[in-house]
């Protein structure tokens, strides 16, 4: 698979202040504690409160630039590429399949 993308939660409810772009959660702590962050330029922003929780998706970013990859023709396929052209477009293909393989190893390691 390829390393050129990421996969961020993005806050699509919600604005930066710095660059008025989507915010993306991380971690803040251990205990599963968690903040956002500008998606352009990577600074804190605030807490990420019960309301806006609901409508935090996942998106697909590039390593390099952060920004999220848009989604392409690349020959006959679908694919996923950055707007920037940081790295060559990856399958759509490839994503579902690292995806998968992802929730299917975190399903395996959930107690029952």
């Amino acid at each position: 698979m390829s390393g050129n993308f990421r996969v961020r939660l993005l806050n699509r409810r919600s604005e930066s202040r710095c660059c008025h772009a989507p915010p993306y959660v991380y971690r803040e702590a251990q205990g599963g504690f968690v903040k956002q962050r500008c998606s352009v330029c990577g600074k804190n922003e605030t807490t990420v409160s019960r309301d806006e929780a609901g409508s935090i998706k996942p998106a697909l970013c590039c390593v390099s630039c952060e920004r999220e990859l848009d989604l392409v023709m690349a020959g006959n396929n679908y694919a996923y590429q950055c707007p920037r052209k940081c790295a060559p477009p990856i399958d759509m293909a490839i994503i579902a399949d690292a995806l998968d393989s992802l929730c299917h190893e975190t399903n395996e390691n959930v107690p029952t």
